[in-house]
């Protein structure tokens, strides 16, 4: 080994590859710095601006990586805006996401997300002649990283599902504010409120879990069909877990508004041909679900992480329906990358990888009750010829 490769990186203390904006540093580092400046990116610290920066924990945060740079003597006059002086010359319209949250920064993983200007987002979300409208208005996510379009498009959701539930039933709006709805529902008021959810779930995936949006229209409806039982369970049970005060065990947050009685779920199938054998096998899949309400309330599970889950699920769906598309492994690298950083950056590296696995097979228990819950509707259509279930491209 020559004496140059033996010299360290004097930011994380990595092999250095000479002389990079005045000190001696690794590739990583350099990188970080001229895109950190070329970009005029502001990090924050979610620690006490000291947090270890060494080359096993150097994009824990991005905050802490910069000011030490800059601190060592990096000097932002040397960065050269319009190219890149480390390694190859990249197309500008091939720039992948950086795989990071706020606060945090990996390695960059290989995907198929590109950098998106204001300007061409914008021209991109309101292509089509009938975009779907979205209750809440949203900034400009171009910049943003995977994660945050995720969590931004999941509380978007929540949000505009409760200007939903006010426009269905104004009357609630005047009610007493500091408590939240509970109404037991039957299973045609559920459906009238999840028709308009259907609309908000479609809007939330093209406007914020890209690229759903660039699919064929075919595709993207198979995949709302797949997607949004799924997502309605996860999102139903998150809401569940964070209702004040806690909510009962017998009861279940359908929607924002909306619960169903455990104890008392004949009542909510109105609408079914066999209400009492729909309940049963309701019962079976409420066991299953009870599964991840205990891990929710178990592990705090947050907006972020829930989001994560949905994007997992999303492209899940998408790889059993094409599963050549090499994209879906791509993509979910990517949520999983960035999801694995902001749990270190959130908790420590103590118990992360326990808890991401927790959320995966939280998911598998979301598929699994969906499945039950499809066939049940299926036989349903077959001996009752009920009205259970309503055509998704009748709703967009």
């Amino acid at each position: 080994m020559s004496g140059q490769e033996s010299m360290r990186c004097v930011v994380c203390g990595h092999i250095s590859h000479g002389y990079h904006f005045g000190i001696l540093a690794c590739r990583a580092c350099a990188a970080f710095f001229r895109r950190t400046v070329a970009e005029n990116k502001i990090y924050k610290c979610r620690g006490n601006r000291d947090c270890p920066v060494n080359k096993e924990q150097r994009n824990i945060c991005r905050a802490c990586r910069f000011a030490k740079c800059e601190q060592l003597g990096m000097n932002r006059t040397d960065v050269q805006m319009n190219r890149d002086p480390i390694g190859r010359k990249h197309d500008p319209t091939k720039a992948t996401v950086e795989c990071s949250t706020s606060g945090c920064q990996i390695t960059p993983i290989p995907t198929i997300i590109t950098v998106i200007t204001s300007e061409s987002l914008e021209k991109q979300i309101y292509a089509t002649t009938n975009p779907p409208t979205n209750l809440v208005p949203y900034a400009d996510v171009g910049s943003w990283t995977t994660l945050e379009r995720l969590r931004t498009g999941f509380s978007n959701y929540n949000t505009s599902q409760k200007s939903l539930y006010n426009v269905l039933y104004p009357g609630k709006m005047f009610a007493d504010d500091a408590k939240v709805p509970m109404d037991r529902v039957t299973q045609s008021e559920f459906q009238k409120m999840e028709r308009g959810c259907i609309s908000l779930i479609y809007s939330m995936l093209n406007d914020f879990f890209l690229p759903y949006k660039d699919l064929e229209k075919e595709t993207r409806l198979l995949l709302l069909h797949a997607f949004e039982l799924r997502f309605g369970l996860m999102q139903g049970i998150f809401l569940t877990t964070k209702f004040v005060p806690p909510v009962p065990d017998n009861l279940w947050v359908v929607q924002y508004g909306q619960v169903l009685d455990e104890n008392n779920m004949e009542t909510f199938f109105d609408l079914d041909g066999n209400p009492a054998a729909t309940a049963k096998a309701m019962k079976s899949v409420c066991n299953r679900l009870r599964k991840v309400r205990k891990m929710f309330q178990r592990q705090n599970t947050d907006e972020t992480e829930v989001a994560a889950m949905a994007g997992v699920i999303l492209w899940n769906e998408m790889n059993l329906l094409t599963p050549q598309w090499e994209p879906c492994s791509q993509i979910r690298e990517q949520i999983l990358g960035e999801l694995h950083n902001y749990l270190i950056s959130k908790n420590g590296l103590c118990g992360t990888g326990a808890r991401i696995g927790s959320l995966m097979c939280a998911i598998h228990d979301l598929n699994t009750a969906a499945k039950e819950i499809r066939e049940h509707q299926t036989m349903e259509k077959i001996f009752y010829s009920t009205t259970c279930a309503f055509d998704i491209n009748e709703l967009l």
